[in-house]
Parts: structure tokens; sequence; C-alpha cells
């Protein structure tokens, strides 16, 4: 089987992260337990690794930061591609 694995750096807790998460996921059914989330979609598999919280200083600024491991197995370029499509948007924050 197929596997592709991304790494992502998101600036944001993980509460911020679980509160959006089930949108982001697109209908996915998954299951979490601590740091470490999985979807399953039909003999698809997709494991999620979250990193420790940390913080990054921008200048007088701290911002959250949480690395995201993924491994994807069983799903093809194009359905990985519209996982991320959904999974961005739904993440977006916009400026203000």
């Amino acid at each position: 089987m197929k596997t592709t694995k991304v790494k992502r750096e998101m600036s944001i807790t993980h509460d911020d992260f679980l509160r959006t998460f089930p949108a982001a996921m697109g209908g996915m059914p998954y299951d979490i337990a601590g740091t470490q989330i999985t979807g399953h979609d039909g003999g698809k598999r997709l494991e999620i690794n979250l990193s420790n919280e940390t913080e990054r200083d921008v200048g007088s600024l701290e911002l959250p930061l949480t690395f995201i491991d993924m491994v994807f197995s069983g799903f093809n370029e194009p359905e990985i591609n519209a996982f991320f499509l959904n999974w961005d948007h739904n993440f977006q924050r916009s400026g203000g």
C-alpha cells in the first residue's frame, strides 16, 4: 500500500486545532487518542501526530506552534490534494 508523508507547521494551540479539526477532516471518520489521530476511509488510513505545543517568538509576539506529521496510506495524489484543499480552507485565518 502506497504511503505519503506530510509535515506541517501550524501556528495553533492543541485546543484550537481540535475545535476546527472535525470540519477539516471533511467527513472522514476518525479516532483521537491524546495527540494521535487516526482517520479511516474504507481501506485507507490517515495517521496524524501532533507535537508538543511550543511557541515561536516573532519580535515582541509569542505565537503558538504545533508541528503536524501526517501519513496517508492508500490515498492517491488527487485524493490527498482534495483533502488539503478542505483542510487549508478550514484552518485558514484572516488577519485584520
